[in-house]
Order: structure tokens, then C-alpha cells, then sequence
């Protein structure tokens, strides 16, 4: 984990300025990472998740996904 701050889908959906249930997917689609707290919470790293999406992106990009 890179950030101190951990942030709720919520709040990092709204950092990205795109829905939660996008967020989530791409949680469960493994593009980015999330820690669970407790059985149902999620918290994300701002930081890995900008970094995740954005590699992602390059790769879709390239054909190399």
C-alpha cells in the first residue's frame, strides 16, 4: 500500500468522477486492487488505483489484454 489514506468506493468513485458499480467492477474484473475490511468493506489506494487504471488503459490501448 503506497498511500496513507485508504478511501471507501464512494469516495474514490467520486475522485475518479465515474459510478461505484464501475469502480466495482473493475475491482472484480482484478483491474484494481482493494482491501477488505471485514466481510463486506472496501477500502482503495488512491494512488494504485489511478496507477491500475491507468496501465489497464495502456494496454487495452495496444492490444495486450
Amino acid at each position: 500500500m503506497k498511500g496513507d489514506e485508504l478511501l471507501s468506493l464512494t469516495e474514490m468513485a467520486k475522485q475518479l468522477d465515474i459510478h461505484p458499480e464501475t469502480l466495482r467492477k473493475l475491482h472484480l474484473d482484478g483491474v484494481v486492487k482493494a482491501y477488505r475490511i471485514g466481510p463486506k468493506l472496501l477500502r482503495f489506494d488512491p494512488a494504485e488505483v489511478r496507477e491500475s487504471i491507468r496501465q489497464d488503459t495502456y494496454k487495452r490501448k495496444h492490444g495486450m489484454k
